[in-house]
């Protein structure tokens, strides 16, 4: 049995004690489980009830804490998406680079090689007709080309391949005069077409006629 001074009553300790019991066990559900070392017991004689002291929870960090707010970059980012472009974007302007220009390059040679077909049928016509050596140079500036030059030669003699008044070699070269000097210079780019007519009664007939 225990004698409570404030109350002047005799309590059981079974009967004493389960109030306090309670108290702590809402105390520990409200604190979240605070160690009951860091809590306060006033004594028993005391006036009041008794009570229990807790220390303060700090604060849980938020995400703005976690997280600071920044309106920018740093000079570091900056610099390092610069060089992420700039090791980027020089591969794709060569590569770009080297496409016209082989592009342009393409569209050279078959300019050439159109020009050189269309010239090599004009001087067998001739060579079929009349049957005369000859070297004939020129442009194509009426169809807007005055820097694609060609150099034409008919000739049977035999130090170009033909024999003479039977068989006739016929060449056509066509260049681009890079210097604008009417010259095919080395390193200019060229295209070479070459073939032979021989001289028929039936060509000397109709060119007649």
């Amino acid at each position: 049995m225990l004698f409570d001074i404030t109350s002047r009553r005799y309590w059981s300790q079974s009967n004493y004690w389960a109030p306090l019991a309670c108290r702590q066990w809402e105390l520990v559900r409200s604190s979240r489980a605070v160690p009951l070392a860091t809590r306060e017991l006033h004594p028993l004689h005391s006036r009041t009830e008794p009570t229990f002291s807790t220390p303060r929870r700090p604060a849980e960090p938020t995400l703005a804490r976690i997280i600071p707010f920044r309106l920018g970059s740093s000079l570091i980012e900056l610099l390092l998406a610069t060089a992420l472009v700039g090791g980027t974007l020089a591969p794709a302007l060569a590569l770009i680079r080297d496409g016209i220009e082989v592009s342009n390059k393409t569209d050279q040679r078959q300019l050439l090689a159109n020009y050189a077909v269309s010239k090599l049928e004009e001087q067998l016509a001739i060579a079929a007709n009349a049957w005369s050596n000859g070297t004939t140079t020129g442009n194509f500036s009426a169809d807007g080309f005055s820097s694609l030059r060609f150099i034409a030669v008919r000739s049977d003699a035999v130090v170009d391949g033909g024999l003479v008044n039977q068989l006739m070699l016929v060449r056509v070269t066509t260049f681009i005069d890079d210097d604008a000097d009417s010259t095919l210079d080395t390193g200019e780019q060229r295209t070479v077409y070459r073939t032979k007519v021989s001289k028929l009664a039936s060509y000397a007939a109709l060119s007649g006629s």
